[in-house]
């Protein structure tokens, strides 16, 4: 009987369409774009396994995700954790495992919404805030970014002046303040399967993969193993099947920047041609080998043992 495997993706998704056609050539395989509907509350899915590109976006694919995890599919990133993490955790979590990271703070909202009263609902939140202590602790320059690794916000402060300004202007997002460093290069780190990792080196944070010139060797292999191997650890910390880690290296050394990308960039623009394939076999073996294993993402959970077998 062949195992049928569904996708969630946007438009944008030329990854995707690849992965459709490899999949498809599976013996055993039947792939395609899942399609959701109305969702009952014992709804059974007719598909084995769901890679989900997606339901960050909208709202009505992460619950039916949850529903299909419930009804004994396995769900690629889980969508029970996604809709737990936050980037400022899994930074949190790699400092306290002793992986290099670069100085972060957390800061309140700078807004709230109009069923919190400033007044009576805020008797916690310290104030006036301490923005000397996060100025001393993190120094500057440094970054101001998105706490929610949804959420986009990227801005070089200077000075404290600098942080009132752009932090004004935050709204209700959470933000984190981060050090920025003289970075002698930058690296993107894909893991699939909590198994294997392929490490691209970066033109900039965030940016794509540099093309070295003929006199321009790159960062040195050892600096390249060593993310790897975070990004291994932190990746099985995490739990996520699919994640992308970032680093910056300064004095030899890379420092965690970003923790988790659970929707990563895996176009060939992104990951340039040979990473492209590479990653692209590795999803292909993960999805085929979860949809032949009797592996369910509930299995990690505490109501898992009442349900039962699917």
């Amino acid at each position: 009987m062949s195992k049928r495997i569904g996708l969630v993706v946007g438009r944008q998704e030329s990854f995707a369409e690849e992965l459709l056609e490899r999949l498809s050539q599976q013996p055993g395989i039947v792939a395609e774009q899942a399609l959701i509907g109305a969702t009952t509350e014992r709804h059974v899915s007719r598909y084995d396994v769901v890679v989900d590109r997606l339901s960050h976006q909208v709202p009505h694919y992460r619950q039916h995700l949850k529903a299909l995890a419930l009804s004994g599919v396995q769900v690629i990133n889980d969508p029970f954790w996604w809709s737990a993490d936050d980037r400022f955790f899994g930074l949190a979590l790699a400092a306290r495992l002793g992986i290099p990271t670069l100085r972060t703070a957390m800061l309140p909202q700078n807004a709230y919404g109009p069923g919190v009263d400033n007044d009576r609902d805020l008797g916690n939140l310290e104030c006036p805030l301490s923005w000397g202590a996060v100025g001393h602790y993190v120094k500057y320059p440094a970054v101001l970014r998105a706490a929610d690794w949804g959420e986009r916000l990227h801005q070089v402060v200077h000075d404290l002046y600098g942080l009132w300004d752009a932090y004004n202007a935050t709204g209700q997002r959470v933000s984190m303040l981060q050090q920025q460093v003289e970075a002698e290069g930058w690296l993107r780190c894909l893991c699939v399967g909590g198994e294997q990792v392929q490490v691209v080196e970066l033109g900039g944070p965030g940016g794509g993969p540099r093309v070295h010139g003929a006199h321009d060797g790159g960062l040195a292999a050892s600096v390249r193993e060593e993310a790897a191997a975070a990004t291994l650890r932190l990746s099985r910390a995490l739990g996520y099947d699919l994640n992308a880690v970032e680093w910056a290296v300064a004095g030899g050394v890379p420092w965690l920047a970003d923790a988790q990308e659970p929707v990563p960039d895996l176009g060939r623009g992104a990951l340039g041609e040979g990473a492209f394939e590479t990653v692209l076999g590795w999803v292909v073996e993960l999805v085929v080998q979860r949809a032949r294993s009797p592996r369910r993402t509930v299995d990690g959970y505490r109501w898992a043992e009442l349900l039962g077998p699917p």
